[in-house]
C-alpha cells in the first residue's frame, strides 16, 4: 500500500469489504497491516477516483464510505492511510492497525513487523501489500511489495485468519491466479472476493466462518461490479 492511493476505487472496494466483514461478527477484532512502501512519482496507480461522480453506480453499495470517500477526494490533496480512522471508515472498536507511519518499514525491520502481527491481539489480520503473495520474478528490491508464503504460514498458525490483497497479474485469468495461489497457502476454509482487478483471499480459522461469511454476503446482494464471491476451488 502507498499513501498516495488512498481513496481511490481500489480503497473503495477494500474498505466496503472489511467494514462488512466487521459486520458479520464472525471476526471480533480485525488488524489491518498497511505494508506501505515508499511513494513513486508520476505513478497511475491511485488516480482512479472518478467512481466519485458517479453515484447511481456505486452509492449503494455502501453510502456512508461512499459519501465519505466522495467528500474526501473533492476536498482533499494530502492522503494518509491514517485517514482510514480519521474519517471513521474504519472504527477503532473494531479495527486496530500496524505500520501507518513507517514506509520503510518493511525493508528495514520485516521480521519485527510480522512478529508483531503474530502475537497482535486480534482474530483477522489484513495484509495490505502493493501486490499481493510473491511471485518469482520478486527481487531483494521489490520484496516489500509482496506478502511471504511463508508468512502467511506463521500468521495461520498462531490461529488469526488472514485476508490477503491480490492484484490481478498481467495476462493471467483471475481462476487460474487464484488457483495457483490458494494451492501454497495454509489448507484452511477459504472465501475468494473479487473486485475489479484485485481479489481477496480470506483463510478462515473455522469452516463456520466461512459458512456465515458466505451466507451474509449473498444476503447483502452487493453490485458484482462491486465485490462478488468467486471459486475458489
Amino acid at each position: 500500500m502507498k499513501n498516495q492511493w488512498f481513496g481511490d476505487i481500489h480503497d473503495f472496494r477494500k474498505y466496503g469489504l472489511l467494514r462488512f466483514l466487521s459486520s458479520t461478527q464472525q471476526f471480533q477484532r480485525l488488524m489491518v497491516a498497511w505494508m506501505l512502501t515508499p511513494p513513486l512519482p508520476d505513478d497511475p496507480c491511485g488516480k482512479y477516483r472518478g467512481f466519485v461522480n458517479r453515484p447511481r453506480q456505486w452509492q449503494e453499495c455502501d453510502p456512508e464510505l461512499f459519501n465519505i470517500l466522495r467528500d474526501f477526494n473533492r476536498n482533499s490533496k494530502q492522503r494518509n492511510v491514517k485517514q482510514a480512522f480519521e474519517l471513521n471508515i474504519l472504527s477503532r472498536k473494531a479495527f486496530c492497525s500496524l505500520g501507518d507511519s513507517d514506509e520503510d518499514y518493511l525493508s528495514t525491520r520485516r521480521n519485527e513487523y510480522f512478529s508483531k502481527l503474530e502475537n497482535s491481539i486480534c482474530d483477522l489480520i489484513f495484509l495490505d501489500a502493493d501486490n499481493g503473495l510473491q511471485v518469482k520474478s520478486m527481487s531483494e528490491k521489490k520484496k516489500p511489495q509482496y506478502i511471504l508464503y511463508k508468512e502467511v504460514k506463521s500468521l495461520y498458525a498462531a490461529g488469526k485468519c488472514v485476508l490477503i490483497y491480490q492484484h490481478r497479474a498481467i495476462g493471467q485469468s483471475f481462476e487460474s491466479q487464484i488457483t495457483e495461489k490458494i494451492k501454497k497457502l495454509p489448507k484452511s476454509p477459504t472465501l475468494v472476493f473479487r473486485g475489479g482487478n484485485v481479489s481477496y483471499i480470506l483463510l478462515c480459522q473455522k469452516e463456520d466462518q466461512k459458512k456465515q461469511t458466505r451466507e451474509k454476503f449473498r444476503e447483502k446482494n452487493f453490485p458484482e461490479d462491486f465485490l462478488r464471491l468467486q471459486n475458489a476451488d
